[in-house]
């Protein structure tokens, strides 16, 4: 993944951990950067193994950057001007369209903007979906069933709903690539309620 080696990328998490730095997930357990990078990494690996962005260096590395970047304006203290004048108004533009302006609650005007979305940022937001959905999956012990099933899972329905409806005609393969692994993972977490039940947990 030589794209995480650009110095504008490595500027980008550098940001990412300075500005997450007292975040964390599954009960304190694991900094929440790692999220970032990690749907970061899901997009760009998907685009490599296509080759569908081979010949648009400069659009990978804005897709990266603003993958990491996602969560930065939602959760953080940034500000736009910052992202502005660091990495440019692409990227700017892109991380905004992938920020809900209220909050997890108030999810209407945020999935209108995800379904109207462009094809990159889409792919972005299934990258996103895709790591929360294993997160979950195998942090069920941290997070519990009933904050799993109360909270994530309609989070993951109505993301999935909006995204499986999209349309992609410039990025089909990454986009089915997605799709393949979004159901891995959400037939992942299913399993593991099954076992858990079992066991009666």
């Amino acid at each position: 993944m030589g794209i995480f080696q650009q110095e504008k990328v490595k500027d980008m998490l550098q940001l990412v951990q300075q500005y997450h730095a007292e975040q964390f997930r599954n009960n304190g357990k694991v900094p929440y950067w790692h999220h970032c990078l990690s749907v970061a990494e899901i997009v760009i690996v998907a685009f490599e193994q296509t080759g569908e962005l081979e010949n648009n260096n400069d659009l990978l590395v804005s897709i990266a950057c603003s993958a990491l970047g996602h969560d930065l304006l939602e959760d953080t203290a940034v500000t736009r001007l910052a992202i502005r004048d660091r990495f440019g108004p692409r990227v700017e533009e892109m991380i905004i369209s992938l920020t809900n302006e209220e909050d997890d609650a108030h999810r209407d005007k945020y999935m209108r903007k995800i379904a109207a979305s462009s094809e990159e940022l889409a792919l972005i937001k299934y990258a996103d979906l895709i790591e929360n959905t294993i997160s979950c999956a195998y942090g069920i012990n941290d997070l519990g069933v009933d904050w799993i099933k109360s909270f994530y899972l309609p989070i993951k329905d109505e993301t999935e709903k909006i995204l499986a409806s999209k349309k992609f005609s410039i990025y089909a393969e990454t986009a089915n690539l997605l799709r393949i692994q979004y159901r891995f993972a959400a037939e992942r977490l299913d399993n593991n309620f099954i076992k858990y039940r079992k066991v009666g947990i």
